[in-house]
């Protein structure tokens, strides 16, 4: 709708729509995806600002890395969002592992639960019997961050990983 449209529309219903929409930003902003997509980058800048000290406190590398398909042809494959590159555990933004690459019969994904509410997914290559562990990255606390990160390193070393 444009401003000539919404000016009529207000004349006519005797109503100011500009007023309401300066008044309540969250108008404007009809998508969902967007204010989705708002929260999304939020998690991973709090992921990145909290992470690697919380991976020092562990005793592991805080190295992150970034993933990302530059090959023709593999722009579109599902690939997590980060990882660490000392060990094969990734971090899949907004969504999980399976949610986000789906049924793979090479590449079965199980999810494995901590005694204190944490999930981690558990990816088994069948063709190279190589595991990788996901975490959803999504908004949580230093402290939630710190019990997600061990349970991932225990999940990891419980599949005979080092």
């Amino acid at each position: 709708m444009d401003i000539a449209q919404l000016k009529q529309i207000s004349k006519v219903l005797n109503r100011n729509f500009f007023k309401e929409l300066a008044e309540d930003v969250e108008l404007i902003n009809d998508s969902k995806e967007s204010e989705e997509e708002v929260m999304k980058q939020k998690a991973v800048s709090q992921f990145l600002n909290v992470v690697p000290d919380i991976l020092r406190k562990l005793g592991k590398s805080s190295a992150i890395v970034f993933s990302k398909l530059d090959e023709p042809g593999y722009e579109d494959c599902p690939t997590p969002d980060f990882g660490l590159s000392d060990y094969f555990i990734t971090f899949t933004i907004g969504e999980t592992l399976k949610e986000r690459i789906g049924n793979c019969a090479a590449l079965p994904i199980a999810p494995a639960f901590s005694d204190d509410g944490c999930m981690v997914e558990v990816c088994t290559n069948v063709v190279y019997r190589s595991v990788c562990v996901n975490v959803k990255l999504d908004y949580k606390t230093a402290d939630e961050w710190y019990k997600f990160l061990a349970f991932a390193f225990e999940t990891y070393t419980r599949f005979g990983r080092k």
